[in-house]
């Protein structure tokens, strides 16, 4: 046990080792030198495994520089990657690899990067260490990216954890030595970076070696091919990648919110998660001055917890370029009673201006204020002149913050945001509601029960479930063998049916767990749902075929159809055999011919559940809409007995 004593002596942080720890409600006993104590009852309660879950979402925007009378321009791009650990378990270092696409070239990740910016921006990653990351808590990551080049290409941003940093660390620094054009850089960043890093040896700090390697080889590289590489290594452990098309925003537009994407038409979001949200505001093209004083006013719904507010960036315009307003680590901490951020922004030599930035929260009304104000650098008072202000016609600027739900809010309960902005004293101009629904509903499953007895080793197991806010993801099903620990059989499967395969003499028992689209998961169970005893190996039935259309592509009057053929039965099929396709016109004119596979055409064998593809290149007139397929042919089981199928598909060319 570790023990912290804070100044004074009236708070104390303890640390417990619950490794070894029996399942249970625990006290905490707090005993004086002088015999006296006090207790905490039920202090905390030991549960029996657990582990960490991940969640990661974006959000974010794409702005351009110019006004929306122009018909393209450069843009700037503002990334906020969202990491929660809604498990029990709390998490060491876990990546966020935010590779940022052509034309855009990053220009900053906040907090700091896994290597420096030089090297970041080499390899094109805002790659960040999000960990440790206690269980119940978040993280949110900013990266920043920036082109020069006029188009007006959406851009489509992604986001990857990276569990295995160790991985990394190792990868690259094999990957570097195993390169003959990398030999001087291997040897001379061997010596440089830290020790364990180069060539990566347990227990070194893996992201502390992947930043020293990295920096180490943008400084020494030479002509090693360092950068493609690292990204090598970034993609073989890369996991749970999403991604988004930015919010497109121009100056033409007054104002705006963008907040989580959420799943669905509702935006449903996993009560546990901060919602992050960019607020945009631009002066319009056709004003005839530049805004001197903008005041952005952002009430905070009754469903956010104000002690959670966070703000996570701040970007003006200054000329051609953005200038980004540092958010120093506890400047503006509302946990910690740090309600307001006062900063002073130096445009100079771009324009002889400051901008004064005032980021306020009033508890009372629950609002977040943003005051931007243009000072004199000579006078230290706004500008006298009505001409001069950081705000000028068709030119726009952001801020971006994050704020958590109410603990132990009801499923179906909305937060929704809107912010009002107001230039230079003006009327207030209101920005749109962003709306997002709360999930905080476990989703529940069961697995259908069986026959007490089975007279086939192999046999369908069957499970449902329902959840009550963003909609089912997937069900884990567990499999106990003869009374022996439940262990996984399916992870993460969408079907509702699985085939089993058992052994003579065996008993076997079933629990689902599900989860649902915004990550909540199914409370742990701790018996079986169904069971069932293998008596006989005889009955089983024979393998059984079918077949779903893939994709289909067309080139002119050519169609290439991608066709999985799966084995239904519960025998393995040693031998599938395709005698006869036939294809019909359903919709259209014409006559739809088959010009491969040549026929007969053998595809096997396939074993139970498993499946295989089949490409079938037909020739469609244009003036068919919709064909059938009818698959001919048989199946050979293991005692060389053959079974006829006949299969059929409709598809739309």
């Amino acid at each position: 046990m570790y023990i912290k004593v804070g100044t004074g002596g009236r708070i104390i942080n303890a640390t417990f080792d619950l490794s070894v720890a029996p399942p249970g409600i625990c006290d905490v006993v707090v005993a004086s030198p002088d015999g006296t104590s006090a207790t905490l009852p039920q202090a905390f309660a030991v549960q029996q495994g657990g582990a960490s879950s991940i969640r990661l979402y974006l959000t974010g925007v794409e702005a351009r520089k110019v006004p929306g009378e122009i018909s393209t321009g450069p843009a700037d791009a503002l990334i906020l990657a969202t990491v929660s650990n809604i498990g029990n378990v709390d998490l060491g270092d876990v990546l966020v690899s935010v590779p940022v696409t052509s034309p855009f070239a990053l220009t900053s990740v906040s907090p700091s990067g896994v290597g420096d910016l030089a090297a970041l921006g080499a390899i094109s990653n805002g790659l960040q260490n999000a960990g440790p990351l206690p269980a119940g808590q978040s993280r949110v990551l900013t990266t920043t990216a920036s082109t020069t080049a006029s188009g007006n290409t959406a851009l489509a941003e992604m986001a990857c954890l990276v569990l295995d940093p160790g991985f990394e660390a190792a990868c690259i620094a094999q990957e570097i030595a195993d390169n003959p054009s990398c030999q001087a850089a291997a040897q001379r960043c061997g010596m440089g970076v830290l020790p364990g890093c180069f060539p990566y040896t347990p227990p070194a700090n893996p992201p502390a070696c992947i930043s020293a390697e990295i920096n180490c080889l943008k400084t020494l590289g030479g002509n090693c091919d360092w950068t493609t590489s690292v990204t090598y290594c970034l993609q073989k452990k890369e996991a749970n990648c999403i991604s988004r098309v930015l919010e497109f925003i121009e100056p033409h537009d007054p104002n705006g919110i963008v907040g989580p994407s959420g799943t669905g038409a509702q935006r449903w979001m996993a009560g546990v998660q901060p919602l992050s949200y960019t607020v945009s505001f631009q002066n319009e093209p056709t004003a005839t001055a530049p805004a001197q004083q903008v005041v952005v006013t952002q009430p905070l719904s009754s469903n956010v917890d104000l002690s959670t507010l966070a703000l996570l960036g701040i970007t003006i315009p200054n000329g051609s370029s953005n200038v980004q307003v540092p958010v120093l680590p506890g400047s503006f901490n509302p946990a910690a009673g740090v309600d307001e951020l006062t900063t002073n922004v130096d445009l100079r030599p771009a324009q002889s201006l400051l901008v004064n930035v005032d980021a306020k929260l009033n508890r009372t009304t629950r609002a977040l204020t943003l005051t931007f104000t243009s000072i004199d650098p000579t006078t230290g008072l706004p500008p006298f002149n009505p001409l001069v202000g950081f705000l000028p016609a068709g030119a726009g600027a952001n801020f971006s913050f994050s704020v958590a739900p109410t603990s132990g809010l009801g499923t179906g309960i909305q937060v929704a945001e809107q912010a009002t902005v107001v230039f230079d004293g003006q009327t207030p101009m209101s920005t749109a509601v962003w709306t997002n629904t709360i999930d905080n509903a476990s989703p529940v499953s069961h697995v259908s029960a069986l026959t007490a007895t089975q007279s086939c080793p192999i046999f369908r197991v069957g499970w449902s479930g329902n959840d009550l806010g963003s909609g089912l993801q997937g069900f884990t099903i567990y499999s106990s063998d003869n009374g022996g620990p439940f262990n996984p059989w399916l992870s993460n499967t969408t079907a509702a049916t699985g085939t089993f395969a058992g052994t003579v003499g065996h008993t076997y028992a079933f629990y689902g767990i599900a989860s649902d689209l915004t990550g909540n998961v199914e409370p742990a169970k701790t018996s079986a749902e169904t069971s069932t005893t293998v008596t006989a190996a005889s009955s089983c039935a024979p393998p059984s075929l079918s077949g779903q259309v893939l994709s289909t592509s067309h080139s002119g009057t050519t169609v290439t159809v991608s066709l999985q053929l799966t084995n239904t039965g519960f025998v393995a099929a040693q031998a599938v055999n395709i005698s006869q396709i036939t294809a019909r016109a359903l919709s259209g004119s014409g006559t739809v011919t088959v010009a491969l596979p040549a026929l007969p055409a053998a595809v096997g064998p396939l074993g139970v559940g498993a499946s295989t593809t089949v490409t079938l290149t037909l020739n469609v007139p244009t003036t068919v809409t919709r064909l059938s397929l009818t698959e001919n042919g048989n199946l050979v089981d293991g005692a060389s007995k053959s079974y006829s199928y006949s299969i059929a598909q409709t598809i739309i060319p």
